[in-house]
């Protein structure tokens, strides 16, 4: 199956459980296909059945899964819906401030605005991902960040090559073969444009920013709002 394909199975996967489940943090939560659920072991259970890969038994383990890669995290109450693919998992905050990033909740994407996820009662259900976002905010648990789990890589052949532009005799130039071109400074963020080998692209000037770690995060801060120490 390429990416798009598996994204759409885990998507059909999820929705397949709509409302068929009871919410459970027991022993049975791992029993999906038979009725049983919670919100971390739902999105499990998709994963597991389409492509066998075990993303983690609960929400903090899954936020700090080095093969899951960030889709979003612009630090708004709801996601930048341009930066998310179906099947991607958004994490939301929870009431254990000890778990990593205080998570407590995950809701996985469906597309068009739409996120599925089990949070108490029957479910799972769906729901409209901006109207659940600002709830969860106004109730002091909202939105941390998006997580992939699926590579967007395996929808290299949709993406448009590089502007044949006239190239600057200085600047970075690309060593592989090819290249992709992303929208930010991990492989967590979209891909813009493909580059290939020898192509030379001038160098933006990031002064009046600075890049700094958080977490195991690459992030970015206005010079204007920070120093060195």
């Amino acid at each position: 199956m390429t990416a798009k394909e598996k994204r759409a199975a885990v998507v059909a996967k999820a929705k397949s459980r709509e409302k068929k489940n009871q919410y459970t943090q027991g022993s049975k939560r791992t029993q999906v296909g038979s009725g049983w659920s919670d919100c971390s072991s739902f999105v499990r259970w998709c994963y597991l059945q389409v492509l066998g890969q075990d993303i983690g038994g609960n929400t903090a383990a899954q936020i700090v899964n080095k093969k899951l890669t960030v889709a979003d995290n612009n630090g708004k109450t709801v996601p930048t819906e341009s930066n998310l693919l179906p099947g991607d998992l958004l994490y939301f905050k929870g009431t254990d401030k000890s778990r990593p990033l205080g998570v407590g909740h995950v809701e996985l994407y469906l597309g068009s605005g739409k996120i599925i996820g089990h949070g108490s009662g029957t479910g799972p259900t769906i729901k409209v991902m901006s109207t659940y976002c600002k709830s969860r905010a106004s109730s002091g648990k909202g939105y941390i960040k998006a997580l992939r789990v699926i590579p967007d890589d395996g929808d290299a052949p949709a993406v448009v090559p590089a502007d044949p532009l006239k190239h600057p005799e200085h600047g970075i130039k690309i060593t592989e073969s090819q290249v992709n071109l992303r929208i930010g400074p991990s492989t967590g963020y979209g891909i813009a444009k493909v580059g290939k080998k020898g192509e030379i692209y001038e160098e933006v000037d990031t002064s009046g920013w600075r890049a700094i770690l958080v977490g195991k995060e690459v992030c970015w801060v206005s010079e204007k709002m920070s120093e060195k120490v």
